[in-house]
């Protein structure tokens, strides 16, 4: 990728943030979730008191991926920088503060995806 198809990819992507998304108590097993930047089996981990999975959110032109993430990497003082990396394919991308999905976006953003309807 070269700076031009760099400097596009980064203008496409609105933001992007990682952070813990609850998990609901219905939840399936995590078995074969795969984190996307190490490739190690996704483990759930106690934050704030309940069960959750790092996780990823990519929010650009097509839409918002979620993408899952190991602990480890979730703690990565780098992070989301690995994920921009491999989402667009170039080893050198920086994301600036910018594109950063801040704190209060992303537990907005994930209080409603794990929000279960009555």
């Amino acid at each position: 990728m070269n700076r031009h198809e760099c400097r596009k990819a980064r203008k496409a992507t609105r933001m992007i943030g990682a952070g813990a998304m609850p998990l609901p108590r219905d939840a399936p097993p995590l078995d074969g979730l795969n984190c996307y930047v190490c490739e190690k089996q996704v483990c759930a981990f106690s934050c704030e008191g309940e069960l959750a999975i790092g996780v990823a959110v990519v929010m650009d032109d097509e839409g918002t991926v979620v993408i899952p993430l190991c602990e480890n990497c979730l703690r990565d003082p780098s992070m989301p920088n690995p994920i921009a990396r491999k989402y667009f394919g170039n080893p050198s991308l920086e994301i600036g503060d910018e594109d950063k999905i801040s704190a209060e976006v992303f537990r907005a953003y994930a209080e409603s995806f794990t929000a279960t309807e009555h």
